[in-house]
């Protein structure tokens, strides 16, 4: 089961000064550690969106830092107990002094400042979350626009052996490498994405933490992934050593690989622990989370 860490955080700034004392840039401690470069950009940068649970966040982060030769009280910070602020109420004399006046002004025009700003972020919360809903009514789903590794999974297309179609998939990179379009391709029935369903194991999530409506991945070496869904939509793609895609889509998933050793599968919420390595191919139907 994943552990929890209460009340921790990673100070970003000590994994950075640490990394750039042993001369590695981001891609370079990505592959020494079997991560990708976002993972170590968004821990050293204070963020999260690409990782699971704030428990994933601290393995990820205690897994980069023994890396870089550091103790754990060296990058990790007890984070203070939330409580309840009581503001003690500004006296009501006539006669008080201007400073408390003038005091009294500035916090209300903070409090006004603070209230535009939370106004203007509930309002791009809003149509974010809007555009998704539509994406998903019309089958198209798209990837977060902060920084995850989300690619544009394509609708369903008829099963025609001669027709072949690709589409281009926009990536979201972080600043430290320029924006660029990778391909992905979309086929039926051909390599490599042709199986015998009798080889094919059988997964299933035993405590399901989120809906099966996604599966991440990661490889530990360079090798092609088709990734087919219950709609029989097929996706395509190459990935190397230490580059991670989340693809989106109906379960139950059915993974073609190369090598599913070299492969780091995330569904529901949970890593992928298959009982055989006999097999590179591998199925995984979704656990409904109402049985939990």
């Amino acid at each position: 089961m994943t552990k929890q860490f209460p009340n921790i955080d990673v100070d970003g700034d000590q994994l950075r000064f640490a990394r750039e004392a042993k001369g590695l840039t981001l891609k370079e401690l990505g592959l020494k550690v079997c991560l990708s470069h976002q993972h170590i950009a968004q821990l050293e940068n204070n963020q999260a969106t690409i990782f699971f649970t704030p428990s994933h966040k601290i393995q990820v982060a205690k897994k980069v830092g023994a890396a870089l030769g550091l103790k754990e009280n060296d990058y990790l910070i007890e984070l203070p107990e939330n409580k309840d602020e009581v503001e003690t109420p500004l006296p009501t004399n006539n006669q008080a002094p201007l400073s408390i006046e003038l005091l009294t002004k500035s916090k209300q025009e903070k409090k006004s400042a603070f209230g535009l700003h939370t106004l203007a972020f509930s309002i791009l919360i809003i149509a974010v979350g809007s555009m998704m809903f539509f994406n998903e009514s019309t089958n198209l789903y798209v990837r977060q626009l902060v920084g995850s590794d989300y690619p544009i999974v394509i609708e369903p297309i008829p099963s025609n052996d001669n027709l072949s179609i690709e589409k281009i998939e926009t990536t979201m990179l972080t600043s430290q490498e320029p924006i660029e379009a990778q391909k992905v391709s979309t086929v039926t029935a051909a390599n490599p994405c042709a199986y015998e369903k009798q080889n094919a194991m059988t997964y299933r999530t035993a405590n399901p933490s989120k809906s099966g409506e996604m599966v991440y991945m990661m490889s530990k070496e360079t090798q092609t992934i088709c990734v087919i869904d219950s709609q029989n939509k097929m996706t395509t793609f190459n990935l190397e050593a230490g580059q991670s895609k989340t693809i989106f889509g109906q379960a139950p998933f059915t993974i073609v690989s190369s090598d599913l050793e070299k492969i780091e599968l995330y569904f529901q919420g949970w890593k992928v622990k298959p009982q055989t390595n006999e097999t590179n191919i591998i199925r995984l139907e979704a656990t409904d989370l109402a049985q939990n």
